[in-house]
């Protein structure tokens, strides 16, 4: 009897100014490598795990970066995880909500959006579109069975957490989970990222 192995792919999309190197992109990355995986029905799993290189990082823009995505987007399927962070959620969300070919059977297993926003406290010149241009959120349910968010209760750049979460638990239907003192989410190890994520695949360490 050979236990079948699954395989999960999860697909981030970095922050404003971020790459594949930056923030805890490098240690999620070995930390999905090096582990053995086991699903809830026991089957032995692997993660394939990657951190997209985006077009010119240090100037987001919303053409450029879905388009990065839309060209690197696995068809929807059950094994499939995408995620982003800070303006990197945004990415995720507008692509999907321009995505045209929606059908019940196929969709994304789940959306993880890491210091997710609708708004920032001082928005500048060049994040304004991403704040002000409007998308079609109920289209990104239509590609996804699971949307989870996290936050924080001190976020610079999103001092109202409270409103951010409600604004995702309401034009997504999203799971928020707030947690305290993580700022923006930059540090070089976040586990509690990768504890959500392992929950959201439903996935456990095998010892």
């Amino acid at each position: 009897h050979i236990a079948m192995s699954v395989e999960k792919r999860l697909i981030m999309v970095p922050r404003w100014g971020g790459s594949p190197s930056s923030d805890f992109y490098p240690w999620l990355t070995a930390w999905f490598q090096s582990g053995s995986w086991i699903t809830q029905e026991g089957e032995s799993a692997r993660v394939d795990f990657e951190v997209l290189d985006m077009p010119n990082p240090s100037l987001p823009t919303i053409e450029a970066w879905t388009s990065a995505l839309a060209s690197r987007l696995p068809p929807p399927s059950k094994d499939v995880y995408l995620a982003g962070h800070s303006v990197g959620c945004q990415t995720v969300m507008r692509t999907l909500a321009s995505k045209s070919d929606a059908n019940d059977e196929n969709k994304y297993s789940g959306l993880f959006l890491v210091a997710g926003w609708f708004k920032v406290d001082k928005p500048w010149e060049s994040i304004r579109p991403w704040q002000d241009i409007r998308f079609d959120l109920e289209r990104i349910k239509s590609f996804v069975h699971d949307i989870r968010v996290v936050i924080s209760d001190n976020d610079q750049f999103t001092s109202d957490y409270a409103d951010t979460k409600k604004s995702f638990e309401d034009r997504l239907g999203a799971r928020v989970t707030v947690i305290s003192n993580a700022k923006h989410f930059n540090e070089p190890k976040e586990e509690v990222v990768a504890t959500m994520l392992l929950d959201m695949m439903g996935l456990q360490r095998q010892d």
